[in-house]
């Protein structure tokens, strides 16, 4: 008997168990909205088209790109920014490679997502962004044009106006989320101007020129693996060099850069500050003549570089040039910090990108 009431207690257990089953519907990630886009038909169109290219345009199958624990960002979103970024070229679409279109939907994809989840941590510790914080944004976003101009603009733009305000208040709450709360404790003091001074060399010369010989690895449409594999080449192409290598005559054979690799590398007779690549710019001004760089980065590739002359008009006394560096780091270690939240908020939100190779 004692067994019977026991078989019939763990039979009822389950039936209750199963029931209660049954009521948990399984919730769904919602994908970011795109009721404020413009699907025309010239989009449609030109999507149709790039379909032979990759499947990632085709907007009658949603495909994941980017995913964290409340939304997923899919093609379908992120395809209006890739229509805008062909309207604003004069690239046939035949000659977009299946790399070019897919990088950009998902780094697209990566940006918006980033930009909502930052957003939802601004409104979670309450940051609101004011009436005159929304139209400085927009006022960038308009390039100063009356809201009546812009308006007409958009008229051939897959972004409706209220996309684009809507966009403009998240940017000024992230903005006053940052000043708020990420950058509002930075300071520099006198010791870090000093050692800045001491240590970078364009700071302290005024109209400096430079003789300059670069190697280029090009990266243009290469995924992160393949990037990543060409960084490191250049890293072991930068020791033999530093082990007693000609840099000129690895430049003649290894450089992608087809403007300078026959004369080794060399750019010209030299350069000045601010007329070349700003992170190029950035890292051969702060090098010591004779010296070799890092390997660094900009839009090209990966890059190393000899600095082989310094000409110079004077040299400036710290205090000259003192409350720029100041502003120059303090920029730097706001950016440090803005780079560490985001880190935060994507492993909170636990961010994700879903497709392989990016």
């Amino acid at each position: 008997m004692k067994k019977t009431f026991f078989l019939i207690a763990i039979v009822l257990y389950l039936i209750v168990i199963l029931s209660l089953s049954s009521c948990i519907k399984k919730v769904e990630k919602k994908g970011l909205p795109t009721d404020k886009f413009k699907y025309s038909e010239e989009l449609k169109k030109s999507m149709k088209t790039l379909e032979a290219i990759s499947h990632f345009t085709s907007l009658e199958k949603e495909i994941p790109l980017v995913e964290t624990k409340d939304f997923i960002v899919t093609n379908k979103y992120v395809i209006p920014f890739l229509y805008s970024q062909i309207l604003s070229q004069s690239i046939p679409l035949d000659e977009y490679s299946k790399m070019q279109i897919e990088s950009i939907l998902v780094y697209t994809a990566k940006d918006r997502a980033l930009n909502q989840i930052l957003y939802t941590e601004a409104i979670e510790k309450g940051v609101e962004a004011n009436t005159f914080d929304i139209m400085k944004v927009m006022d960038k976003i308009t390039d100063g044009e009356q809201i009546s101009e812009f308006k007409i603009k958009l008229e051939k733009s897959p972004f409706s106006y209220e996309f684009v305000f809507e966009d403009a208040t998240k940017i000024a709450t992230i903005e006053k989320y940052k000043d708020m709360y990420v950058i509002n404790d930075v300071t520099v003091d006198d010791d870090e101007t000093k050692k800045y001074y001491n240590n970078n060399i364009a700071v302290r010369l005024k109209s400096p020129k430079l003789t300059v010989r670069h190697i280029l690895f090009n990266t243009n449409s290469l995924n992160e693996v393949d990037k990543e594999r060409q960084k490191e080449k250049l890293k072991k192409l930068k020791e033999k060099i530093v082990n007693g290598g000609d840099f000129a005559m690895y430049a003649m054979e290894y450089s992608d850069d087809i403007a300078t690799n026959r004369a080794g590398g060399l750019i010209g007779e030299y350069i000045e500050r601010n007329l070349i690549m700003d992170n190029f710019d950035k890292v051969v001004f702060n090098t010591k003549e004779g010296e070799i760089t890092e390997v660094f980065e900009t839009e090209f590739g990966y890059h190393i570089a000899k600095v082989e002359k310094i000409q110079h008009d004077k040299e400036y006394k710290y205090e000259e040039v003192k409350d720029e560096i100041y502003h120059y780091i303090k920029m730097e270690k706001e950016n440090e910090a803005m780079d560490y939240e985001i880190e935060r908020v994507k492993k909170k939100y636990q961010f994700k990108i879903l497709i392989e190779g990016f």
